[in-house]
């Protein structure tokens, strides 16, 4: 998948698109570990999800967004490869 991630060209549209993009990589933990979700945020409701990440209550992520990912621990190469590539996260790693 990372290779094919790389191979694909970006294209205009591709680009804006993203600078738009709301992705969240949120942590949570759980039992003795951990749990990721990668989230796309819907721009309208993105004031609204800030809002309730400062609450301390349990919240539907759907409610605000697409889970792209998730999983425990950490996420694999191949899905960081995929998130540089898309929403330019995990640059600095």
């Amino acid at each position: 998948m990372a290779d094919e991630v790389r191979s694909r060209r970006m294209t205009w549209v591709d680009f804006v698109a993203r600078e738009r993009d709301l992705v969240y990589d949120l942590r949570f933990p759980e039992g003795d570990g951990e749990v990721f979700f990668l989230i796309k945020i819907e721009p309208a409701k993105h004031q609204a999800f800030k809002d309730v990440l400062a609450t301390p209550q349990i919240i539907d992520l759907r409610d605000y967004g697409t889970i792209l990912y998730s999983g425990w621990g950490e996420p694999d190469e191949e899905i960081k490869d995929e998130m540089r590539f898309r929403y330019r996260m995990y640059l600095d790693a």
